[in-house]
C-alpha cells in the first residue's frame, strides 16, 4: 500500500495533476465555486513554467491540504482499523510463504484475496479514510468497488509486500492515524 501524498507533482511526472485531484477528490471543476483560481499543473513548458508551478504549491497549501487534514480526520476511523489489522497481521506474516497460504490464518478465505477487487488500484490514506466507492483501476470511470465491501484483512493481505517494508513504524503510523 502506497500511502502517498495527496500531491501529485503535475502531469508529466504521474499522468495526472492538480486539477484532477479537485475533480476526482472534491468534485471540483475549473469555474466552480470553491476551486481556486489560478491553479495551474499542466501545460508545455514555457519561459514562466517554474513561476505556474509555484503559485499552484501556494494555492494548494491554502486551499487544498486543508481539505485534504478534514477528509483524513473524518475518515480516521477506516485508518486507524486498516492500520490495526497491518499491525496485527504483519508481525505473523512470513514473506518467505504465499499468501494465499498463510489467509486463512489471518481469517481470510484464500479465494476471498484472490478475487480482491481493486487488483489495479493503488490505495492511498485519502481514498481510505473517504471509503465508499473506489475506482477499479481499469476500464469507466463508473467501474467502482465499495471500499466497505473489502475487509481491512484483505486489504492488509494484498498489500503485505508495502505494509512489510514498513513493518518498523507501523505502531508509529497507527499512533498518528489515531491522533488526526
Amino acid at each position: 500500500m502506497r500511502l502517498h501524498h495527496p500531491l501529485i507533482a503535475g502531469a508529466r511526472f504521474e499522468n495526472s495533476g492538480v486539477w484532477r485531484q479537485w475533480s476526482d477528490d472534491f468534485g471540483l471543476r475549473r469555474g466552480d465555486p470553491g476551486y481556486p483560481s489560478g491553479l495551474w499543473s499542466f501545460g508545455p513548458w514555457r519561459s514562466n513554467t517554474l513561476e505556474n508551478i509555484a503559485k499552484g504549491f501556494a494555492l494548494n497549501d491554502q486551499f487544498m491540504y486543508p481539505r485534504y487534514r478534514q477528509a483524513l480526520a473524518e475518515g480516521k476511523a477506516h485508518l486507524v482499523t486498516l492500520f490495526e489489522a497491518a499491525q496485527r497481521i504483519i508481525v505473523q506474516f512470513d514473506p518467505a510463504i504465499p499468501v494465499a497460504q498463510q489467509a486463512a490464518r489471518f481469517g481470510v478465505d484464500p479465494e476471498v484475496l484472490a478475487a480482491y477487487p481493486l487488483v489495479s488500484s493503488a490505495l492511498d490514506a485519502f481514498t481510505i479514510a473517504r471509503h465508499g466507492p473506489c475506482y477499479a483501476g481499469f476500464g469507466p470511470a463508473t467501474n467502482t468497488v465499495d471500499l466497505a465491501s473489502i475487509a481491512p484483512e484483505v486489504m492488509v493481505l494484498h498489500f503485505a509486500d508495502e505494509f512489510l517494508l514498513v513493518r518498523e513504524r507501523l505502531s508509529e503510523i497507527l499512533a498518528t492515524a489515531k491522533a488526526l
